[in-house]
Protein backbone atom coordinates (compact mmCIF):
# COMPACT_ATOMS: atom_id res chain seq x y z
CA UNK A 1 0.00 0.00 0.00
CA UNK A 2 2.90 2.33 1.34
CA UNK A 3 4.37 1.29 -2.51
CA UNK A 4 1.02 2.40 -4.44
CA UNK A 5 0.75 5.77 -2.63
CA UNK A 6 4.38 6.83 -3.92
CA UNK A 7 3.91 5.69 -7.05
CA UNK A 8 0.94 7.36 -7.93
CA UNK A 9 2.46 11.14 -7.90
CA UNK A 10 4.63 9.88 -10.22
CA UNK A 11 1.79 8.76 -12.53
CA UNK A 12 0.29 12.53 -12.74
CA UNK A 13 3.74 13.79 -13.75
CA UNK A 14 3.66 11.77 -16.64
CA UNK A 15 0.15 12.57 -17.36
CA UNK A 16 0.98 16.11 -16.93
CA UNK A 17 3.86 15.65 -19.58
CA UNK A 18 1.32 14.05 -22.21
CA UNK A 19 -1.07 16.38 -21.55
CA UNK A 20 -2.56 15.00 -18.45
CA UNK A 21 -6.08 13.52 -18.89
CA UNK A 22 -9.00 15.13 -21.16
CA UNK A 23 -12.86 14.68 -20.89
CA UNK A 24 -12.93 11.84 -23.47
CA UNK A 25 -10.84 9.63 -21.92
CA UNK A 26 -11.92 6.33 -21.67
CA UNK A 27 -14.53 5.01 -18.80
CA UNK A 28 -12.92 1.84 -18.19
CA UNK A 29 -9.33 3.83 -16.43
CA UNK A 30 -10.92 6.66 -15.48
CA UNK A 31 -12.20 6.38 -11.53
CA UNK A 32 -13.15 9.82 -10.93
CA UNK A 33 -15.39 11.97 -12.60
CA UNK A 34 -16.54 15.70 -11.95
CA UNK A 35 -18.32 18.22 -14.09
CA UNK A 36 -19.14 22.31 -13.28
CA UNK A 37 -22.09 22.57 -15.17
CA UNK A 38 -24.64 19.91 -14.48
CA UNK A 39 -22.88 17.38 -16.73
CA UNK A 40 -22.38 19.24 -19.86
CA UNK A 41 -19.06 18.36 -19.69
CA UNK A 42 -17.56 16.14 -17.64
CA UNK A 43 -13.66 15.65 -16.81
CA UNK A 44 -12.58 12.03 -15.83
CA UNK A 45 -9.23 11.10 -14.59
CA UNK A 46 -7.62 8.15 -12.39
CA UNK A 47 -6.92 10.76 -9.80
CA UNK A 48 -9.04 14.02 -8.29
CA UNK A 49 -7.32 16.12 -11.14
CA UNK A 50 -10.86 15.74 -12.52
CA UNK A 51 -11.78 17.54 -9.53
CA UNK A 52 -9.42 20.41 -10.12
CA UNK A 53 -10.10 20.27 -13.57
CA UNK A 54 -13.81 21.08 -12.94
CA UNK A 55 -13.39 23.39 -10.27
CA UNK A 56 -11.53 25.20 -12.91
CA UNK A 57 -13.83 25.80 -15.52
CA UNK A 58 -16.87 27.39 -12.68
CA UNK A 59 -16.61 30.52 -14.08
CA UNK A 60 -20.49 31.40 -15.62
CA UNK A 61 -22.05 28.02 -13.73
CA UNK A 62 -23.79 27.76 -10.46
CA UNK A 63 -20.69 27.34 -9.05
CA UNK A 64 -21.41 23.83 -8.18
CA UNK A 65 -18.52 20.89 -9.08
CA UNK A 66 -20.43 17.41 -8.91
CA UNK A 67 -18.08 14.78 -8.45
CA UNK A 68 -18.30 10.73 -8.81
CA UNK A 69 -16.01 7.80 -7.74
CA UNK A 70 -12.74 7.29 -5.94
CA UNK A 71 -10.32 10.61 -6.38
CA UNK A 72 -7.37 10.01 -5.21
CA UNK A 73 -4.58 13.26 -5.59
CA UNK A 74 -4.74 16.72 -4.06
CA UNK A 75 -6.79 19.24 -4.37
CA UNK A 76 -5.98 23.23 -3.88
CA UNK A 77 -8.49 26.31 -4.37
CA UNK A 78 -7.49 29.68 -4.54
CA UNK A 79 -9.80 32.49 -4.38
CA UNK A 80 -12.90 31.14 -5.37
CA UNK A 81 -17.06 30.70 -4.30
CA UNK A 82 -17.54 26.78 -4.97
CA UNK A 83 -19.61 23.94 -3.46
CA UNK A 84 -18.14 20.52 -3.77
CA UNK A 85 -20.85 17.95 -3.67
CA UNK A 86 -20.44 13.94 -4.01
CA UNK A 87 -23.18 11.08 -4.30
CA UNK A 88 -23.65 11.30 -8.10
CA UNK A 89 -23.55 8.53 -10.16
CA UNK A 90 -21.14 9.34 -13.82
CA UNK A 91 -24.49 8.71 -16.00
CA UNK A 92 -26.64 10.81 -13.64
CA UNK A 93 -25.23 14.32 -12.15
CA UNK A 94 -29.39 15.40 -11.54
CA UNK A 95 -30.01 13.81 -8.19
CA UNK A 96 -27.13 13.25 -5.15
CA UNK A 97 -27.02 9.97 -3.13
CA UNK A 98 -24.09 9.40 -1.33
CA UNK A 99 -25.19 5.96 0.10
CA UNK A 100 -26.03 4.67 -3.09
CA UNK A 101 -23.20 6.07 -5.11
CA UNK A 102 -20.28 7.39 -2.27
CA UNK A 103 -17.44 9.53 -3.15
CA UNK A 104 -13.79 9.75 -1.91
CA UNK A 105 -11.51 12.10 -1.91
CA UNK A 106 -8.31 10.52 -0.88
CA UNK A 107 -4.90 11.92 -0.24
CA UNK A 108 -1.56 10.56 -2.23
CA UNK A 109 0.79 12.58 -1.24
CA UNK A 110 2.78 14.41 1.93
CA UNK A 111 -0.01 16.78 1.56
CA UNK A 112 -3.69 18.01 3.03
CA UNK A 113 -6.23 16.25 0.71
CA UNK A 114 -7.58 19.55 0.31
CA UNK A 115 -5.85 22.79 0.99
CA UNK A 116 -7.54 26.31 1.00
CA UNK A 117 -4.51 28.66 0.84
CA UNK A 118 -6.15 32.04 -0.40
CA UNK A 119 -8.78 34.21 0.89
CA UNK A 120 -12.20 32.51 -0.60
CA UNK A 121 -15.61 34.21 -0.26
CA UNK A 122 -17.26 30.80 0.55
CA UNK A 123 -16.38 26.82 0.00
CA UNK A 124 -19.10 24.03 0.93
CA UNK A 125 -18.51 19.81 0.80
CA UNK A 126 -21.10 17.99 1.42
CA UNK A 127 -21.66 14.27 0.33
CA UNK A 128 -18.54 13.08 0.39
CA UNK A 129 -15.39 11.68 2.28
CA UNK A 130 -12.02 12.66 2.78
CA UNK A 131 -9.04 10.60 4.00
CA UNK A 132 -5.74 9.15 3.62
CA UNK A 133 -4.03 12.85 3.78
CA UNK A 134 -0.75 13.12 5.69
CA UNK A 135 0.36 16.67 6.11
CA UNK A 136 2.46 19.30 8.24
CA UNK A 137 -0.42 20.32 9.35
CA UNK A 138 -4.39 19.16 8.38
CA UNK A 139 -4.25 16.26 7.11
CA UNK A 140 -7.48 16.14 5.42
CA UNK A 141 -8.06 19.72 5.31
CA UNK A 142 -5.77 22.63 5.79
CA UNK A 143 -7.32 26.18 6.14
CA UNK A 144 -4.63 29.18 5.91
CA UNK A 145 -6.48 31.66 4.84
CA UNK A 146 -10.19 33.55 5.23
CA UNK A 147 -12.64 31.63 4.17
CA UNK A 148 -16.12 30.77 5.02
CA UNK A 149 -15.97 26.88 4.88
CA UNK A 150 -18.79 24.42 5.14
CA UNK A 151 -18.86 20.96 5.77
CA UNK A 152 -22.01 19.09 5.55
CA UNK A 153 -22.79 15.27 5.90
CA UNK A 154 -19.06 14.76 5.43
CA UNK A 155 -17.15 11.81 6.31
CA UNK A 156 -13.48 13.59 7.87
CA UNK A 157 -11.32 10.26 8.55
CA UNK A 158 -7.92 8.34 8.70
CA UNK A 159 -6.03 11.30 7.68
CA UNK A 160 -2.60 12.52 9.92
CA UNK A 161 -0.52 15.14 11.05
CA UNK A 162 2.74 15.86 11.98
CA UNK A 163 2.04 19.30 14.15
CA UNK A 164 -1.51 20.01 14.41
CA UNK A 165 -5.25 18.95 13.38
CA UNK A 166 -4.94 15.99 12.03
CA UNK A 167 -8.55 15.89 10.08
CA UNK A 168 -8.59 19.73 9.82
CA UNK A 169 -6.48 22.78 10.46
CA UNK A 170 -8.03 25.91 10.56
CA UNK A 171 -6.14 29.19 11.05
CA UNK A 172 -8.54 31.71 8.76
CA UNK A 173 -12.00 32.65 8.34
CA UNK A 174 -14.76 30.23 9.83
CA UNK A 175 -16.22 26.79 9.54
CA UNK A 176 -19.78 25.33 10.11
CA UNK A 177 -19.75 21.87 10.32
CA UNK A 178 -22.95 19.98 10.50
CA UNK A 179 -24.74 16.36 10.21
CA UNK A 180 -20.34 14.98 9.52
CA UNK A 181 -18.27 12.35 11.24
CA UNK A 182 -14.72 13.16 11.59
CA UNK A 183 -13.13 10.02 13.22
CA UNK A 184 -9.82 8.62 13.26
CA UNK A 185 -7.37 11.36 12.64
CA UNK A 186 -4.35 11.46 14.20
CA UNK A 187 -1.90 14.36 15.19
CA UNK A 188 1.48 14.23 16.66
CA UNK A 189 1.12 17.27 18.92
CA UNK A 190 -1.82 19.12 18.95
CA UNK A 191 -5.82 18.30 17.95
CA UNK A 192 -6.51 14.82 16.46
CA UNK A 193 -9.69 15.46 14.71
CA UNK A 194 -9.34 19.29 14.82
CA UNK A 195 -7.25 21.75 15.22
CA UNK A 196 -8.59 25.36 15.40
CA UNK A 197 -7.29 29.05 16.29
CA UNK A 198 -10.85 30.89 14.64
CA UNK A 199 -14.24 30.04 14.64
CA UNK A 200 -15.69 26.48 14.29
CA UNK A 201 -19.04 25.62 14.81
CA UNK A 202 -20.12 21.94 15.20
CA UNK A 203 -24.02 20.94 14.80
CA UNK A 204 -25.40 17.30 14.72
CA UNK A 205 -22.33 15.52 14.27
CA UNK A 206 -19.55 13.17 15.61
CA UNK A 207 -16.16 13.63 16.75
CA UNK A 208 -14.78 9.65 17.50
CA UNK A 209 -11.96 7.72 18.10
CA UNK A 210 -9.38 10.34 16.93
CA UNK A 211 -6.05 10.81 18.52
CA UNK A 212 -3.28 13.40 19.55
CA UNK A 213 0.21 12.25 20.97
CA UNK A 214 0.09 15.76 23.60
CA UNK A 215 -3.35 17.93 23.81
CA UNK A 216 -6.88 17.30 22.11
CA UNK A 217 -7.77 14.14 21.39
CA UNK A 218 -10.69 15.35 19.60
CA UNK A 219 -10.36 19.05 19.42
CA UNK A 220 -7.54 21.57 20.24
CA UNK A 221 -9.12 25.22 20.46
CA UNK A 222 -6.79 27.19 20.57
CA UNK A 223 -6.57 30.98 22.96
CA UNK A 224 -7.73 32.88 19.77
CA UNK A 225 -10.19 30.47 19.09
CA UNK A 226 -14.35 30.00 19.34
CA UNK A 227 -15.59 26.83 19.25
CA UNK A 228 -19.59 26.52 19.33
CA UNK A 229 -20.32 23.10 19.43
CA UNK A 230 -24.14 21.63 19.95
CA UNK A 231 -26.56 18.33 19.31
CA UNK A 232 -22.90 16.31 18.69
CA UNK A 233 -21.25 13.27 20.32
CA UNK A 234 -17.77 13.24 20.97
CA UNK A 235 -16.53 10.11 22.11
CA UNK A 236 -13.38 7.73 22.99
CA UNK A 237 -10.76 10.36 21.68
CA UNK A 238 -7.40 9.79 23.11
CA UNK A 239 -4.14 11.58 24.26
CA UNK A 240 -1.35 9.87 25.36
CA UNK A 241 2.12 10.89 25.84
CA UNK A 242 4.38 11.71 29.03
CA UNK A 243 2.83 15.40 29.26
CA UNK A 244 -1.14 14.41 28.11
CA UNK A 245 -4.20 16.89 28.45
CA UNK A 246 -8.19 17.07 27.31
CA UNK A 247 -8.64 13.21 25.38
CA UNK A 248 -12.33 15.42 24.28
CA UNK A 249 -11.24 18.70 24.14
CA UNK A 250 -8.67 20.90 25.17
CA UNK A 251 -9.89 24.78 25.25
CA UNK A 252 -7.45 28.06 25.92
CA UNK A 253 -10.08 29.84 23.81
CA UNK A 254 -13.84 30.63 24.26
CA UNK A 255 -16.01 27.22 24.35
CA UNK A 256 -19.93 27.28 24.20
CA UNK A 257 -21.28 23.45 24.46
CA UNK A 258 -24.72 22.37 24.85
CA UNK A 259 -26.89 19.50 24.54
CA UNK A 260 -24.32 17.37 23.47
CA UNK A 261 -22.50 14.11 24.93
CA UNK A 262 -18.92 13.78 25.92
CA UNK A 263 -18.21 10.04 26.69
CA UNK A 264 -15.30 7.62 27.10
CA UNK A 265 -12.33 9.74 26.38
CA UNK A 266 -9.60 9.77 28.09
CA UNK A 267 -6.20 11.37 29.03
CA UNK A 268 -3.55 9.69 29.77
CA UNK A 269 0.23 9.92 30.44
CA UNK A 270 3.06 7.79 30.97
CA UNK A 271 5.17 9.07 34.07
CA UNK A 272 4.83 11.61 37.20
CA UNK A 273 4.88 15.08 36.06
CA UNK A 274 3.94 18.42 36.85
CA UNK A 275 0.68 19.25 38.74
CA UNK A 276 -2.01 19.01 36.12
CA UNK A 277 -0.58 16.74 33.43
CA UNK A 278 -2.43 13.74 32.52
CA UNK A 279 -5.69 16.16 33.29
CA UNK A 280 -9.47 16.29 31.11
CA UNK A 281 -10.42 12.79 30.12
CA UNK A 282 -13.27 15.01 28.50
CA UNK A 283 -12.68 18.89 28.63
CA UNK A 284 -9.12 20.74 30.15
CA UNK A 285 -9.97 23.74 30.41
CA UNK A 286 -6.77 25.87 30.17
CA UNK A 287 -7.40 29.29 30.89
CA UNK A 288 -9.89 29.60 28.42
CA UNK A 289 -13.93 30.15 29.16
CA UNK A 290 -16.35 27.15 28.60
CA UNK A 291 -19.62 27.66 29.61
CA UNK A 292 -21.40 24.13 29.47
CA UNK A 293 -25.14 23.71 29.55
CA UNK A 294 -27.36 20.82 29.06
CA UNK A 295 -24.62 18.43 28.72
CA UNK A 296 -23.80 14.60 29.70
CA UNK A 297 -20.10 13.44 30.81
CA UNK A 298 -20.28 10.02 31.37
CA UNK A 299 -17.05 7.42 31.42
CA UNK A 300 -14.10 9.79 30.38
CA UNK A 301 -10.92 9.10 32.05
CA UNK A 302 -7.68 10.87 33.25
CA UNK A 303 -5.03 8.18 33.99
CA UNK A 304 -1.31 8.59 34.98
CA UNK A 305 -0.05 5.42 35.31
CA UNK A 306 1.31 6.27 38.78
CA UNK A 307 1.78 9.96 38.25
CA UNK A 308 -0.44 13.03 38.66
CA UNK A 309 -4.25 12.83 36.84
CA UNK A 310 -7.12 15.26 37.38
CA UNK A 311 -10.73 15.55 36.12
CA UNK A 312 -11.90 12.81 34.72
CA UNK A 313 -14.41 14.60 33.15
CA UNK A 314 -13.53 18.34 33.27
CA UNK A 315 -10.10 19.66 34.30
CA UNK A 316 -9.86 23.70 34.90
CA UNK A 317 -6.94 25.01 35.73
CA UNK A 318 -4.50 27.97 34.59
CA UNK A 319 -7.23 31.13 35.08
CA UNK A 320 -9.70 29.05 33.39
CA UNK A 321 -13.50 29.70 34.09
CA UNK A 322 -16.40 27.71 33.98
CA UNK A 323 -20.14 28.31 33.81
CA UNK A 324 -21.88 24.79 34.61
CA UNK A 325 -25.51 24.57 33.92
CA UNK A 326 -27.57 21.38 34.13
CA UNK A 327 -25.03 18.93 33.25
CA UNK A 328 -25.01 15.53 34.16
CA UNK A 329 -21.35 13.85 35.54
CA UNK A 330 -21.27 9.88 35.60
CA UNK A 331 -19.12 7.08 35.83
CA UNK A 332 -15.74 8.97 34.89
CA UNK A 333 -12.81 7.90 36.21
CA UNK A 334 -10.54 10.63 38.17
CA UNK A 335 -13.05 12.40 39.58
CA UNK A 336 -16.17 14.57 37.78
CA UNK A 337 -14.80 17.63 38.17
CA UNK A 338 -11.11 19.19 39.19
CA UNK A 339 -11.32 22.76 39.75
CA UNK A 340 -8.23 24.93 40.06
CA UNK A 341 -9.47 28.03 39.11
CA UNK A 342 -13.29 29.86 38.42
CA UNK A 343 -16.48 28.53 38.24
CA UNK A 344 -18.69 31.49 37.20
CA UNK A 345 -22.24 29.79 37.43
CA UNK A 346 -22.87 26.35 38.75
CA UNK A 347 -26.86 26.02 38.61
CA UNK A 348 -28.43 22.37 39.03
CA UNK A 349 -25.68 19.89 38.14
CA UNK A 350 -25.63 16.33 38.81
CA UNK A 351 -22.60 14.31 39.83
CA UNK A 352 -21.85 11.03 41.67
CA UNK A 353 -18.30 12.34 43.81
CA UNK A 354 -19.55 15.59 44.98
CA UNK A 355 -16.90 17.23 42.78
CA UNK A 356 -18.22 19.44 41.05
CA UNK A 357 -20.39 21.06 43.91
CA UNK A 358 -23.40 19.57 41.83
CA UNK A 359 -27.07 20.71 43.23
CA UNK A 360 -27.65 16.36 43.13
CA UNK A 361 -24.83 14.23 43.87
CA UNK A 362 -25.82 10.20 44.44
CA UNK A 363 -25.98 7.25 41.98
CA UNK A 364 -26.12 7.96 38.19
CA UNK A 365 -25.30 5.07 36.26
CA UNK A 366 -26.02 5.18 32.29
CA UNK A 367 -26.69 2.76 29.86
CA UNK A 368 -23.99 2.58 26.98
CA UNK A 369 -23.60 5.07 23.96
CA UNK A 370 -26.43 4.23 21.52
CA UNK A 371 -28.56 5.72 18.90
CA UNK A 372 -32.07 6.35 20.58
CA UNK A 373 -33.28 8.66 17.85
CA UNK A 374 -31.74 12.27 16.56
CA UNK A 375 -28.53 12.08 14.41
CA UNK A 376 -26.11 11.34 16.94
CA UNK A 377 -25.59 8.59 19.46
CA UNK A 378 -26.52 9.01 23.46
CA UNK A 379 -26.90 8.05 27.16
CA UNK A 380 -30.81 7.58 27.76
CA UNK A 381 -32.08 7.86 30.93
CA UNK A 382 -34.98 5.40 32.60
CA UNK A 383 -37.86 6.77 34.71
CA UNK A 384 -36.02 6.36 37.68
CA UNK A 385 -33.00 7.76 37.19
CA UNK A 386 -32.11 10.73 39.61
CA UNK A 387 -31.26 13.05 36.98
CA UNK A 388 -35.07 12.77 35.48
CA UNK A 389 -37.83 15.65 36.20
CA UNK A 390 -35.31 17.35 38.82
CA UNK A 391 -35.85 21.22 36.96
CA UNK A 392 -39.13 23.12 37.26
CA UNK A 393 -37.02 25.95 35.99
CA UNK A 394 -36.80 27.11 32.19
CA UNK A 395 -34.46 25.07 30.16
CA UNK A 396 -33.33 24.45 26.60
CA UNK A 397 -36.30 23.78 24.68
CA UNK A 398 -35.15 20.56 23.14
CA UNK A 399 -32.59 18.06 23.67
CA UNK A 400 -29.74 16.90 21.87
CA UNK A 401 -32.14 14.61 19.78
CA UNK A 402 -34.59 17.52 19.27
CA UNK A 403 -36.80 16.45 21.66
CA UNK A 404 -39.08 19.08 23.52
CA UNK A 405 -38.29 19.62 27.09
CA UNK A 406 -40.34 19.83 29.53
CA UNK A 407 -41.60 16.36 29.41
CA UNK A 408 -43.85 16.37 30.98
CA UNK A 409 -43.53 19.23 33.55
CA UNK A 410 -40.16 19.70 34.16
CA UNK A 411 -36.88 19.38 32.92
CA UNK A 412 -34.00 16.25 32.92
CA UNK A 413 -30.58 16.98 33.90
CA UNK A 414 -28.01 16.10 30.89
CA UNK A 415 -28.06 16.00 26.90
CA UNK A 416 -31.28 13.66 26.91
CA UNK A 417 -34.83 13.93 28.00
CA UNK A 418 -37.13 11.21 29.27
CA UNK A 419 -40.32 10.58 27.62
CA UNK A 420 -42.62 8.05 28.96
CA UNK A 421 -44.66 6.23 27.17
CA UNK A 422 -48.70 7.26 26.84
CA UNK A 423 -51.45 5.49 27.14
CA UNK A 424 -53.97 5.09 23.74
CA UNK A 425 -56.71 7.63 23.88
CA UNK A 426 -59.82 6.21 21.16
CA UNK A 427 -63.09 8.00 20.56
CA UNK A 428 -65.83 5.50 20.30
CA UNK A 429 -68.83 6.31 17.89
CA UNK A 430 -71.97 4.07 17.87
CA UNK A 431 -73.15 3.28 14.22
CA UNK A 432 -75.80 0.64 14.89
CA UNK A 433 -76.55 -2.08 16.91
CA UNK A 434 -73.62 -4.29 15.45
CA UNK A 435 -70.56 -2.02 14.49
CA UNK A 436 -68.79 1.01 16.39
CA UNK A 437 -66.29 3.58 14.68
CA UNK A 438 -62.67 3.98 16.82
CA UNK A 439 -61.07 6.61 15.96
CA UNK A 440 -56.81 6.62 17.44
CA UNK A 441 -56.57 10.12 19.03
CA UNK A 442 -53.02 9.31 21.05
CA UNK A 443 -50.12 7.83 21.96
CA UNK A 444 -49.14 3.91 21.16
CA UNK A 445 -50.68 1.70 18.57
CA UNK A 446 -53.76 -0.12 19.57
CA UNK A 447 -52.90 -3.65 19.64
CA UNK A 448 -56.31 -5.47 20.46
CA UNK A 449 -59.98 -4.61 19.94
CA UNK A 450 -62.76 -7.11 21.44
CA UNK A 451 -66.15 -6.18 21.17
CA UNK A 452 -68.87 -7.96 22.62
CA UNK A 453 -72.18 -8.52 21.87
CA UNK A 454 -73.77 -5.62 24.15
CA UNK A 455 -71.03 -3.34 22.00
CA UNK A 456 -68.48 -3.11 24.91
CA UNK A 457 -64.60 -2.90 24.37
CA UNK A 458 -61.61 -3.85 25.62
CA UNK A 459 -58.14 -2.13 24.26
CA UNK A 460 -54.94 -3.14 25.50
CA UNK A 461 -51.72 -1.27 24.50
CA UNK A 462 -48.45 -3.21 23.67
Amino acid sequence: MKMQRFLLPISLLILGLLGRMTATAAASEATCYATANGGGRVFSADSAYAVQRAADQTFNTDGIVRIAGYCPGNILINDRTLIFRGGYSPSDWTLSDPKLYPTVLEGVQQLSVVRISAPNDSLTFENLSITGGTAYRGGGIQVNDVVSLTLRDVTLYDNHAVDYGGGLFVAGGNVLIEHSRIYGNHSELYGGGIYSNQTVTLADSTIADNGANELGGGIYNSGSGQLNIENTTLSHNTVYSSVSGGGGIFNRGTLMMKNSTVSGNSAETQSRRILGTGGGGGLWNNGGTASLIHTTFANNRADSNGGYAFGGAVFNNNGGTLSLVRNLFADNVGGGCINLSTIAINTSNADEDGSCEAAIVGELDLPPLADNGGATQTHALDPAHAAVDVMGEVCLSTDQRGVKRKQPTACDVGAFEFVEEIPTAVAITKLSTDSINLTLLSGVALALITLTTSLSWIAKKQ
